[in-house]
């Protein structure tokens, strides 16, 4: 019998592969970046309470090689959505921009996207 845990990751996977692929499509808008969302599969799923509505949310976690968070979604139990995933590299066609991360939100089929975009110095 699978956990709460197993349930909503299955359930949810065809979402999470959807983000990711919005997360990197809208990197590729800005250019040449070399950017690309990490696995659906090399996450960490957990579930977080809601401390609102006390609903549970399921949370995939990505960390890079030195332990450091670089991307997370959360799904609400209402279906809306929150994901960011570190860039980190220097805007491919505005020298003054430096794109720190992208970010999604929304819900299923209507999912937006938006550069996080730092000032260069």
């Amino acid at each position: 019998m699978l956990s709460e845990l197993d349930r909503r990751l299955e359930a949810l996977r065809p979402l999470g592969i959807e983000v990711l692929r919005e997360l990197e499509r809208a990197a590729g808008r800005l250019g040449s970046l070399g950017f690309f969302a990490p696995a659906w599969e090399a996450g960490t799923p957990s579930l977080r309470r809601d401390p609102a509505d006390g609903s549970m949310a399921l949370v995939m976690e990505w960390r890079n090689a030195e332990g450091y968070r670089c991307g997370e979604l959360v799904v609400n139990a209402d279906g809306s959505l929150y994901a960011e995933c570190d860039v980190l590299r220097p805007h491919p066609t505005d020298s003054r921009w430096f794109v720190e991360a992208i970010t999604a939100w929304g819900r299923a089929g209507a999912i937006n996207t938006e550069p996080r975009l730092l000032q260069a110095v």
